[in-house]
């Protein structure tokens, strides 16, 4: 987790982890297609209620602690068994760097789109919850001095609500990071 100044906005709050992502241009005769509000204020807010769960069992006394342990294990294993059902069914993309904040995302690609294309981006933020969250991008720079490439986009005709809620789901994959760092 890092804070990044950026020129043009206030600084933002960027998560830097290894996520699911795939991408595809937008041909640029075609228009931009809509994007579901509700379906990516839905995956926000069912991964920000994971997040949060997981965030309570680490403040919760010792003595709620174990049987939140055993609870969680159970949980965790019914999720696991499902994501790797769903994973089989639906060939999800490979995990990749990504540093993503509520204004743009940065990942690595082998091959790179073309610099200012349009795309449609599906970011898989949780294996628990393989459902992705769909964005209309604008790629503002690639960099083809590294290989894989770096890949630069901001998100396109973001509602209020879904920056929001991205915004909060950051902040919680940050603060569950350090709690994870403190307590191995």
């Amino acid at each position: 987790m890092s804070v990044h100044t950026q020129s043009d906005t206030e600084p933002r709050l960027h998560y830097q982890d290894e996520f699911r992502l795939a991408w595809e241009a937008v041909p640029a005769h075609q228009p931009t297609p809509q994007q579901d509000t509700g379906h990516n204020l839905e995956v926000l807010r069912k991964l920000i209620s994971l997040q949060r769960s997981i965030i309570e069992k680490q403040d919760s006394g010792p003595d709620v602690r174990a049987d939140l342990q055993l609870l969680d294990n159970k949980l965790n294993m019914a999720l696991d068994l499902l994501g790797d059902l769903y994973q089989t069914l639906h060939h999800l993309p490979p995990r990749i760097p990504v540093d993503l904040c509520s204004t743009s995302i940065e990942w690595l690609a082998p091959e790179p789109p073309n610099p200012d294309a349009r795309l449609i981006l599906r970011l898989y933020l949780s294996d628990h919850y393989p459902r992705p969250l769909i964005f209309t991008m604008r790629v503002v720079a690639v960099d083809l001095q590294i290989k894989p490439c770096r890949i630069h986009a901001r998100f396109e005709e973001m509602d209020a609500p879904i920056r929001d809620e991205l915004e909060r789901l950051i902040f919680l994959l940050h603060r569950h990071s350090v709690a994870k760092s403190r307590h191995p």
